[in-house]
Formats: C-alpha cells, structure tokens, sequence
C-alpha cells in the first residue's frame, strides 16, 4: 500500500476537487501546496505589489479568525475570490492552518465584483477577460460542502500527525525572548503576536518543554535580577521592581517574599549583619 504523505492528501484532494490546497505552520511558513505554483489568475494579480499586500493581509486575518475560534473560516479574499482556512493540530497545539481555494461562484454579482476590484491591474479588458477565465468555477451551493470537505482533511491531517508542531522551537524562542526582555511588558497577547501564534499555543508549548508556565518563568527571571540588585546594590526597592519589570512595588515584594523567604527590606537587612548567603 502506497504511504500516505501530507503531499498525496493534497494531491488526492485536488484531483477530486479540482481546488488548490496549501499548508503553513503556525508562524505561516509555507509547508507545501498542490499544485505548487498558484492559479494564473493570482500569480498576474500578484504581479502587483498593492494586491500582493492586500491578499497576505486578507489571509493573515483569516488565520487570525481560526486562531480566535478554533474553527473553519470561508472567506472571499481581496479580489473577490473564494478561500477557506482550517485548524491543523499537533499534541493538542495549534500547528499550523490548511488552506483551499482560488475560486469564484457561478453568479454574476461575484464575477462582476472580481472584475472591479482587479480593473486596475491588467493590461486591457481583454488580458482580464482570458485570465478570469482561468479561474475554476463552483456553484454556489457546493462551496459550503468544499469546506466540509476541508474539515474533514484537516481532522484527518491532526488525527494522523501529519503536521508535526515546532513547539519545541518555539518554547525556546520565549525562553529566549523573556530572558532579554524581562525588564519590559511583557504579555501572553504580545508574545502570541511576536511568535505569531495564539496564547494558548504559547502556554501550552512552554509547559510542555519546561514544566512551568509562562507567567512564572518571567516572574523567576525578574525575582533573580531582583535579588542580584537586593544584594550589590543599594538602590530603592522601588527602583529595583521598575528596573526589573515589575509595574507594582507591593507584587514585587510578595512574589520576592515568597521566593526567598524574606521580603527585600529583610532580606538586605540579614545581608548588612552577614546572615543571608
């Protein structure tokens, strides 16, 4: 029996649809797509830096979508299209998004719209005319049923581990992040944007790896600048939880207190008469 590989999914699904289908991690890095290159009607929009721009930011709202709700999202994209995004999972994380589509509806309304917004690109009528024509035609009662289809994919692609997770890679990246960061804000929603991911991927990865969560991870590194501060320094606590990134001076003395086992003021104390080592 032939081995089932992440590309014959794609090539299978095609070959039965007819419906280009794509697959990216979850930092959007493109993993594979059948067929490869996109239809020719993309590839000559795209030629365009405006429309380019206007298509990844389309699409970078729909994985925004799926990361929010962890479901299906069909879409039309920035010329009008038709496109369809699903979850695709590794141990219980969010690894990565399957896309399909590059269509349009057999309505006129929607060719219409196609034309409108991609007037500006081509050469002449005519040269927009032959490239729409390229364009594979759905109608528009299968297209919820495509989708199906998609979820069903998807399922089978996470179900199988078809997409292995780069969790690992990524609990090193906070890791890392945090370590240089520590003194700034520094949040499960700014660090799901910086590693483009969702908060429960960042939580999840970081646990997995290295046992602890997040939030206490950063709270450990801040309370071992703090208490390297405490020691050969004389500044104010108040300037030490500032320059350690803690916004409140009485959160930073109960985590410092819980930690060491002293609150600052004590611990600096046992420090002038030699108790503290």
């Amino acid at each position: 029996m032939t081995e089932i590989t992440l590309e014959s999914v794609l090539r299978d699904f095609y070959q039965i649809s007819g419906l280009r289908m794509s697959v990216c991690d979850s930092e959007l890095n493109d993993l594979g797509s059948y067929p490869k290159d996109l239809s020719p009607f993309c590839a000559r929009v795209q030629r365009d830096p405006l429309f380019r721009a206007g298509c990844i930011k389309c699409d970078r709202s729909a994985f925004e979508s799926v990361r929010q709700t962890d479901r299906l999202y069909v879409y039309q994209c920035y010329c009008g299209l038709y496109e369809a995004v699903a979850p695709l999972y590794h141990s219980g994380v969010l690894a990565g998004y399957l896309m399909m589509g590059q269509v349009r509806d057999e309505t006129e309304e929607n060719r219409q719209k196609i034309l409108r917004s991609t007037a500006s690109v081509f050469d002449s009528p005519e040269e927009q005319q032959e490239y729409l024509a390229t364009v594979r035609t759905v109608p528009t009662e299968l297209i919820p049923s495509y989708s199906r289809l998609l979820s069903i994919v998807s399922e089978y692609l996470t179900r199988n581990d078809h997409l292995r997770s780069n969790h690992d890679d990524l609990a090193d990246q906070i890791k890392k992040y945090i370590y240089k960061r520590y003194a700034k804000k520094i949040t499960l929603d700014l660090l799901a944007e910086k590693f483009g991911c969702c908060k429960a991927t960042v939580m999840n990865s970081f646990k997995k790896k290295y046992g602890m969560t997040v939030i206490a991870y950063l709270n450990q590194v801040r309370l071992d600048h703090a208490e390297h501060l405490v020691r050969s320094t004389d500044m104010s606590f108040k300037e030490i939880s500032y320059v350690c990134g803690f916004c409140d001076q009485n959160y930073f003395s109960k985590l410092f207190s819980e930690r060491f086992g002293y609150s600052p003021t004590a611990f600096r104390a046992l420090l002038t008469d030699g108790s503290a080592t």
